[in-house]
């Protein structure tokens, strides 16, 4: 399970309204600023609203850096996921129902080497994006300690980060940026703000 990092004053006993208190919480807020979570149901069309908004960026010229984890489907039934990096392409089996070894959750084997990989290959080439995406901040992912502090640098980045979040993961991570809730019904509307929002900070 993934411990939420409290936001803290500076140093312990410190004066909410001393200096350095409030460059804390001028850093802080810039810092949610910079993040936006998407969350949702199972199938409400999140991971299909993030490719939309990738080859809309790219198409734009932005350099976007991040990680996919799209369904491998056989018969038309999914049987797992893989994990990709969008810069370089690299990609790895994330999770499996043929795997027969690693972490389980549910039906599914992790592939915690294959996520390793990854998330290396998209940390070696942080500095050259405008934007960064991750699809998805989920259980599965955080089985690997190299993720795990992967994002934890990122958040603290001043580049700006759309980060699809699992609805279990929501009340760990809620402070750490601005959560936006997808819908069927909203999806349209959401892609515009989210490229409204990165157009203003680009």
């Amino acid at each position: 399970m993934v411990r939420q990092r409290p936001l803290e004053p500076p140093y312990e006993g410190s004066n909410p309204s001393s200096p350095a208190s409030a460059v804390y919480a001028r850093v802080t807020c810039q810092r949610k600023m910079k993040t936006i979570f998407l969350t949702g149901k199972p199938r409400s069309g999140k991971s299909y609203l993030i490719n939309e908004i990738v080859e809309r960026l790219q198409e734009k010229g932005l350099k976007v850096g991040g990680i996919l984890t799209p369904d491998i489907r056989e018969n038309n039934e999914r049987t797992g996921f893989n994990i990709i990096d969008i810069y370089t392409g690299a990609k790895e089996i994330l999770a499996s129902k043929h795997r027969k070894e690693g972490p389980t959750l549910g039906k599914y084997r992790i592939n915690v080497e294959g996520i390793n990989i990854v998330t290396n290959r998209f940390s070696e080439n942080l500095e050259k994006f405008d934007i960064i995406v991750i699809d998805e901040l989920g259980v599965m992912e955080l089985k690997s300690a190299m993720f795990k502090e992967m994002l934890d640098q990122i958040l603290k980045i001043p580049k700006l980060k759309l980060i699809v979040l699992n609805q279990h993961l929501v009340k760990f991570h809620v402070s750490e940026g601005e959560l936006v809730e997808m819908k069927r019904e909203n999806a349209e509307e959401i892609k515009e703000n989210i490229l409204r929002k990165i157009a203003t900070d680009n």
